[in-house]
């Protein structure tokens, strides 16, 4: 089989948000995935990233990624599981540097080549200016021979130069620069000749139904005394409106009353070929009649350890009467075509709500198929009946 990987170099930038910001360590990845140049859609793979520096891989990391219903997938060099060296620690100031990529669908990395990192992954060179000590004689734009105590810069036009500074205050009286507010009337007034405001007058207030306003104390209060709200019946409510005109209504489930509940958990089977049996664990319910409604949530960890992983399930909510040794029903939508590269499990489930069983008891849970599924963990079934 022949395997390809698309490689879409979208973006690989790092950039310097400012000289005392913590510089991002990482660079953005997306390519697209291909298997004998179809499209691998939805697919779990493993790509390992490595950078290069004169014929030798100075560091290397692994990711686990799923592919998306275009094929592409999305990863942060940097952001791995490392093999060889670590990231932080490249001198990227040292010369050229090389990206190689390598990929894994089930049977082993595969190289898809190798290509020079250009212009803005040395971005990262920028995180040496937090630790930059420069002078003033050293910026271009500044013309500074021998300053002296007190002096300024000041930009001419063209450049900073140095100017002494012209606000002088060499007394040694600390509050002769204090000022202070008064108020006469409506005159606001501040101190050592900061001149005079007049406020606003002839401002009123009309109290409203329920309010008195006490002009002397100025306050303003709620005279209305409290009115009581009763609320009876049965089931959600709403209250919406203002006081004191409220608006209150009631809304009916749309699936009824509880009646039931229970959850199991456990192991529950593997998938294979045939459907025909749970591969979750079994709730046992118990019906009266055919309108009560069964709510069934189940799910379950998948996974696989067959060298080409995991591949082709369906799933979907399933039951059979109590007893039957014959194949589970299916209910409602399922899920399909599921998959997973070896040594690696997902948490899958459904739900849905049966009807029109009863009266009677029946076994309800997680059914479906799938080949090499041979690594599977613990799942739950819960299961609500509503009158």
């Amino acid at each position: 089989m022949k395997s390809t990987l698309l490689l879409l170099l979208l973006g690989l930038a790092i950039c310097l948000c400012c000289v005392h910001a913590q510089v991002p360590q990482g660079i953005a990845y997306q390519a697209a995935a291909r298997n004998d140049g179809q499209l691998m859609h939805n697919s779990f793979i493993q790509v390992r990233f490595g950078i290069e520096r004169l014929g030798n891989i100075i560091y290397e990391e692994e990711h686990n990624v799923q592919t998306n219903a275009f094929g592409l997938f999305r990863a942060t060099i940097g952001k791995g599981t490392p093999t060889i060296g670590t990231f932080t620690s490249i001198d990227w100031a040292a010369g050229e540097h090389f990206l190689q990529v390598d990929f894994n669908i089930g049977n082993g990395y595969q190289n898809m080549g190798r290509s020079q990192l250009i212009s803005v992954p040395y971005s990262l060179l920028a995180k040496k200016a937090e630790s930059a000590d420069l002078t003033v004689d050293e910026l271009s734009d500044v013309s500074s021979p021998s300053p002296n105590q007190g002096d300024i810069l000041k930009w001419d036009g063209t450049q900073w130069v140095q100017s002494m500074d012209a606000v002088m205050d060499a007394d040694s009286d600390p509050a002769n620069e204090l000022q202070s507010l008064s108020l006469v009337g409506e005159a606001l007034t501040l101190s050592q000749g900061g001149g005079t405001v007049s406020l606003p007058t002839g401002q009123s207030y009309q109290a409203g139904p329920g309010i008195a306003i006490d002009a002397v104390n100025n306050i303003i209060s709620n005279i209305e005394p409290d009115q009581p709200v009763s609320i009876t019946g049965s089931g959600p409510i709403t209250v919406t409106g203002s006081y004191p005109n409220f608006d209150i209504g009631t809304s009916v489930s749309t699936i009824g009353t509880l009646a039931d509940i229970q959850s199991v958990s456990g192991f529950g089977n593997d998938p294979n070929d045939s459907m025909n049996t749970f591969l979750s664990p079994v709730v046992t319910v118990t019906l009266a009649n055919n309108v009560q409604k069964v709510m069934v949530m189940s799910h379950k960890s998948f996974g696989s350890q067959d060298s080409a992983g995991g591949s082709d399930l369906n799933l979907w909510i399933g039951f059979r009467p109590s007893g039957s040794t014959g194949p589970p029903f299916i209910w409602g939508p399922g899920t399909f075509g599921q998959q997973v590269p070896s040594n690696m499990r997902v948490l899958m489930g459904l739900s849905a709500v049966l009807t029109g069983l009863g009266p009677g008891s029946f076994d309800v849970g997680l059914i479906g198929t799938g080949k090499n599924w041979d690594w599977n963990e613990w799942g739950t079934t819960t299961v609500m009946v509503f009158n």
